[in-house]
């Protein structure tokens, strides 16, 4: 199976932001002249993505493609220890032909969703790589994971760049972290779901749902 895990991290704020909140779909498409692909927009019409700063971590980035297992890691200010994580996959990149305009585009696009981070020596990072991620995003212990990939805390301070490749992932750990994702019910349904219910207990209960 021709699948690559990545670990990411980011702001809590960034997170919730993108990640879990999800971005507008208008906003998404008029600030980067582009159509997000659709695996990556939920029932509400926000697009689930992310984005990588330039530097080390953009090789990691070219690298992505398709399919690829994204476990993104909060990282809380003061240090504060981290319980939770999330898993998705990759759908999509952008810039694809990496243009100097297109580049300069998502730069300014990363500044309207996300916080900067400003490094010791004073820049500012933004992130212009772009990540579309799949809209099924599984919300995990972190314990659990590392369990599954066979490793400790510990060895999360070799993944101190924004993104980073996990080297001799193994076919079963692969089919667990999909399976996690795959159970994550698509919120298209939900309403569908919900409406069943109602409609059961009506039955049961007497209740007249018309």
């Amino acid at each position: 199976m021709n699948i690559d895990v990545y670990i990411a991290r980011g702001s809590e704020a960034n997170i919730h932001r993108s990640i879990v909140n999800g971005i507008e779909r208008s906003l998404v498409e008029d600030e980067l002249g582009i159509t997000v692909p659709n695996e990556s927009v939920d029932s509400f019409g926000r697009v689930h993505l992310w984005g990588v700063p330039m530097g080390r971590a953009e090789k990691y980035w070219k690298s992505m493609k398709k399919g690829d297992i994204i476990i993104i890691l909060p990282v809380r200010k003061g240090g504060g220890k981290v319980s939770e994580c999330y898993i998705t996959m990759v759908v999509d990149k952008y810039p694809v032909n990496m243009t100097q305009e297109d580049i300069k585009k998502c730069e300014n696009f990363s500044r309207i969703i996300w916080e900067s981070y400003r490094r010791r020596q004073g820049r500012v990072e933004t992130y212009p790589y772009i990540v579309f991620i799949d809209s099924r995003i599984s919300v995990e212990n972190l314990d659990d994971v590392l369990k599954i990939l066979g490793k400790d805390m510990k060895s999360l301070e070799g993944y101190r760049e924004s993104v980073k490749r996990v080297r001799r992932v193994t076919e079963q750990t692969l089919q667990e972290l999909i399976q996690r994702i795959t159970q994550v019910p698509d919120t298209s349904t939900i309403p569908t779901l919900l409406e069943e219910i109602y409609l059961e207990l009506s039955v049961k209960l007497g209740w007249n749902p018309r």
